[in-house]
């Protein structure tokens, strides 16, 4: 567009919005949740110059939907050798369709269709690399039964060694006021391989001051998985009522398009 507002807009929505908040407007509004811009009360510099112009609000949505575009060569590269190499998956992912990069800094993970609904494999992998871990069951797989996405796809999330967002006005969110929001948060397998690359490029571990939950995945008997790495140095997957909130129980938002459940 070449409304001359359009810069200061977006300037205004960097500038006032903070990273965590970017990506929840971002989350909300790719599933249609559009009252979460009920919330911009908050931000008062914002919702002023939206309000003079009607355009703006136009402007607004367009820097906030996430949009597409194709992985980038190294990006394909990396996660083609990834999966061959931890998986024994051979293929290409070069042409494969993502969501444009956040204005925010994040992470990029590409999920294969052979494992994107699978934890088993998953970990066996993780067990590998991880000097140490637990998880509550032998057989995730047969424990955790609903995934919010399948298939071959990229997803982003924030650039965080812990996972950050779930305190919103003071007010600790539990996974279910997340689904009352409609807010897109990561899949115990999306969080796995985030871990899993995260570890083998830093010889680190995310979550080691929050707990990871991850509502994107659910157990059967409608409890939530979380990840985190303990104390004592294991890798926990562990699970979470749906009620369950408090300051060490977190989510990671992420910006995807495939909504559906598998």
């Amino acid at each position: 567009m070449k409304n001359a507002s359009v810069p200061k807009v977006a300037e205004v929505v960097q500038r006032e919005i903070s990273v965590q908040w970017q990506a929840q407007i971002s989350a909300n509004l790719i599933v249609g949740s559009i009252p979460i811009l009920k919330q911009l009360g908050r931000f008062p510099q914002l919702a002023q110059k939206l309000a003079a112009k009607p355009e703006a609000w136009t402007e607004f949505l367009m820097s906030a939907l996430p949009k597409r575009m194709v992985i980038g060569h190294n990006d394909a590269e990396y996660w083609d050798r990834y999966y061959q190499n931890e998986f024994g998956i051979k293929g290409s992912f070069e042409g494969l369709e993502i969501p444009a990069a956040p204005a925010y800094p994040a992470w990029l993970v590409v999920m294969h269709e052979q494992i994107s609904n699978r934890c088993n494999p998953i970990m066996e992998v993780c067990k590998k690399h991880y000097p140490k871990y637990w998880q509550y069951t032998s057989d995730l797989g047969a424990s955790i039964v609903r995934h919010d996405r399948s298939g071959t796809y990229g997803i982003w999330v924030a650039a965080s060694p812990s996972a950050e967002f779930g305190n919103v006005d003071g007010k600790n969110l539990s996974s279910q006021d997340v689904w009352d929001r409609g807010i897109i948060t990561t899949t115990l397998p999306e969080r796995l391989i985030l871990g899993d690359t995260f570890y083998l490029k830093n010889q680190d571990h995310l979550d080691k001051n929050k707990i990871n939950l991850c509502p994107g995945s659910r157990n059967s008997d409608g409890n939530v998985p979380s990840v985190n790495r303990h104390n004592d140095d294991n890798v926990k997957v562990n699970y979470w009522n749906p009620q369950n909130a408090d300051d060490n129980l977190r989510f990671r938002l992420e910006i995807s398009r495939n909504k559906g459940l598998s």
